[in-house]
C-alpha cells in the first residue's frame, strides 16, 4: 500500500468544513462538562476556534441554511455533495465552487442521494449506493419517503427537500455563501499552512516507511492497523479545523483519510492521562453512565454499526450517535477497526476487560 498526501486538497477540505466552526463554542462546553480530557486541546487551537467563530458571526444566518447548528454535523450540505465530487484535483477553493456551479440539477441531486443511501441505508458500498440512487433519481415520492424517515433534526429535513425542489439554486446560494468566506478563511489558514505541508508529508513518509505498523505508532494503538487496508493507493489530507479528529472519507469517487493536524499529540497526552489507571477508569464508567451512551455501547456490542440503525433504535438522531461514538473513541472504549470488510468503531472488549481487573483490584480489601 502507499500513501500520498494532498496539500492543496487538505486546505480545500478545511474551507468546506470552515463555516461549522461557529457552532464550535456551543459544542465545546458540552464536551468539556462531560470529558476526563478536556486538558488535551491546547490553548493555540481554542483561540483559533473562538477568532473563527467571531468573524462567522456576520454570516450567521446564510451559514445555518447550509450548516446545521453542529460542529461535528454529517448532513450539512457539502457532506451530500462531497461524496460525489472529488476534492484531489481541484487547483484551489476557487476552481472546486466553480465546478460545483457546473452540475446539473441531476449530478447534484445523484450527489446528495448517493450520500443518504450510503450513510443512512447501511449500503455496502458507495458504488451500490449510487447505482440505488440512480434507479430512484426520478421517484420524488419515494425520495421524499426517504427523507421523512432520516433520523435527522426537521431542519435538516426541510433542507434536503429544498435541495431536491430545485439543486442548481440551491448550489449556487451555497456557492456565493462560500466565496464571500473565502477571504476570511485564507487570512486565518495561511500561518498553519506550513505545518500542514510538513506534517502531511512527515506522516506519509512514515506510514510508507512502517507500513500498516505505523497507523497503530502514531494513533497510539487508538487505530488498528488493519483499518486501512484493501486499497492500493491512499490519499492522506491534514486537517487544521479538525485538529483533533481522525476520520475516513468514502465516496463513489474517492476515498481518503484526515489526520488532524494536533492528533498526535492528544493521542499522547490521552495516554499520559491514562497512565493514571484510577482517572482512565473514571473516564469509562464517566462514559458509561450517561444512560443514551451505553445503549450506543451496547448496540455496537451486538454487531449494529450503522448510525441511521442505532439512532432509530434508541430514538435520537443521527448527530446525536455520532456525538456519543465519538466520546466512546476518546475513551479508547471504541477502537477503529473493521467490519464486514470496512473501516469503522468497533467495542475494544480487552481494554474493557482490563479496567473491570482494575476494578476489582481497587475494590479488593487489603490485608493488614
Amino acid at each position: 500500500m502507499k500513501y500520498e498526501f494532498h496539500q492543496e486538497a487538505s486546505k480545500l477540505y478545511d474551507f468546506l468544513m470552515f463555516p461549522r466552526c461557529i457552532y464550535f463554542s456551543k459544542e465545546y462546553a458540552e464536551y468539556a462538562s462531560r470529558s476526563n480530557y478536556i486538558d488535551v486541546m491546547d490553548q493555540e487551537y481554542l483561540d483559533l476556534l473562538k477568532q473563527i467563530e467571531q468573524k462567522l458571526q456576520p454570516f450567521k444566518d446564510e451559514i445555518n441554511e447550509f450548516y446545521h447548528g453542529e460542529f461535528s454535523s454529517e448532513h450539512d450540505f457539502i457532506d451530500l455533495l462531497i461524496s460525489g465530487t472529488t476534492i484531489m484535483n481541484s487547483k484551489d477553493e476557487t476552481s472546486y465552487l466553480s465546478h460545483l456551479l457546473q452540475l446539473s440539477n441531476e449530478e447534484i441531486s445523484l450527489n446528495v442521494l448517493t450520500y443518504v443511501l450510503l450513510k443512512d441505508k447501511n449500503l455496502p458500498s458507495a458504488n451500490e449506493a449510487r447505482n440505488e440512487a440512480e434507479k430512484l433519481l426520478h421517484d420524488f415520492d419515494k425520495i421524499k419517503s426517504i427523507i421523512k424517515n432520516l433520523p435527522v433534526e426537521s431542519a435538516t429535513k426541510w433542507n434536503l427537500y429544498m435541495i431536491f425542489d430545485d439543486p442548481h439554486e440551491y448550489t449556487k446560494r451555497y456557492v456565493g455563501l462560500m466565496k464571500n468566506l473565502l477571504p476570511i478563511f485564507d487570512e486565518l489558514y495561511r500561518p498553519f499552512a506550513p505545518r500542514v505541508k510538513d506534517y502531511g508529508e512527515y506522516f506519509v513518509t512514515t506510514f510508507n516507511n512502517e507500513g500498516l505498523d505505523g497507523v497503530e505508532r502514531l494513533s497510539y494503538s487508538n487505530a488498528k492497523k488493519d483499518f486501512l487496508e484493501g486499497q492500493d493507493i491512499y490519499s492522506i489530507l491534514v486537517s487544521v479545523i479538525g485538529s483533533y479528529a481522525l476520520k475516513i472519507t468514502s465516496g463513489p469517487k474517492e476515498k481518503y483519510m484526515v489526520w488532524g493536524l494536533k492528533i498526535e499529540d492528544a493521542f499522547s497526552k490521552i495516554r499520559e492521562i491514562n497512565e493514571n489507571q484510577t482517572l482512565e477508569r473514571v473516564s469509562v464508567f464517566k462514559n458509561l453512565g450517561d444512560k443514551t451512551r451505553y445503549e450506543v455501547l451496547k448496540l455496537f456490542a451486538s454487531g449494529v454499526t450503522s448510525t441511521k440503525e442505532i439512532a432509530e433504535i434508541i430514538g435520537v438522531t443521527s448527530a446525536t450517535v455520532s456525538y456519543h461514538i465519538s466520546n466512546l473513541a476518546v475513551a479508547k472504549i471504541l477502537k477503529l477497526g473493521k467490519t464486514n470488510g470496512n473501516a469503522n468503531y468497533e467495542v475494544d472488549f480487552d481494554f474493557l476487560a482490563e479496567v473491570i481487573d482494575g476494578l476489582n483490584e481497587d475494590l479488593r480489601p487489603q490485608n493488614g
